[in-house]
């Protein structure tokens, strides 16, 4: 952390996100199990969770693109990715969330969303036309932080284009899978 102290908020503070070590496991778990050619990330923060992600794709073909807005984060990110040696697995793309996906083409077959939970279901919406069947979504903070997304989860849970479950670990994950 002392690296990055000073080049994100003028009071020295930043807010680095990341999930805890157990959804780490599974989502690398989902991973390997899925082995996905496409993993789309919304939100690097740090890159603790692209690591899990693309440790799960280290020995195939899979590739990891990971979005976030900012920069100081970003840098922070390729760092850790390099020094866990899995960076030659990753993308990572500066952009608002929104924006990269208008312009989105590439078919997804796993999508981790971790980003601003109030526009979960805006994100969703914009990625959906490139969510190749049998494409798993992971959505975090679903517990803890679903008052901010009952319109993604309503829309997740009503849709007959899914198979979901919410698991009870950590703050919640909601995994989903198109049919």
């Amino acid at each position: 952390m002392k690296d990055y102290e000073g080049i994100w908020l003028p009071e020295g503070e930043v807010k680095l996100w990341q999930i805890p070590r157990t959804s780490g496991i599974l989502l690398r778990s989902l991973v390997l199990a899925k082995q996905p050619q496409t993993i789309l990330e919304l939100g690097t923060s740090a890159g603790y969770s692209t690591l899990w992600l693309a440790s799960g794709v280290l020995h195939t073909t899979g590739k990891v693109y990971s979005v976030d807005a900012a920069v100081p984060k970003l840098e922070l990110a390729t760092r850790h990715l390099t020094q866990a040696q899995v960076i030659h697995k990753v993308e990572l793309i500066k952009g608002f969330i929104d924006q990269v996906l208008v312009e989105w083409q590439i078919p997804v077959d796993f999508v981790f969303l971790d980003a601003d939970k109030a526009n979960y279901l805006k994100y969703f919406k914009l990625l959906e036309p490139n969510l190749k069947p049998g494409a798993m979504i992971v959505a975090d903070n679903v517990t803890d932080f679903g008052h901010l997304m009952e319109d993604f989860l309503r829309y997740i849970f009503e849709s007959s284009h899914y198979i979901n479950e919410i698991l009870n670990i950590d703050h919640g994950l909601l995994i989903a899978t198109k049919i």
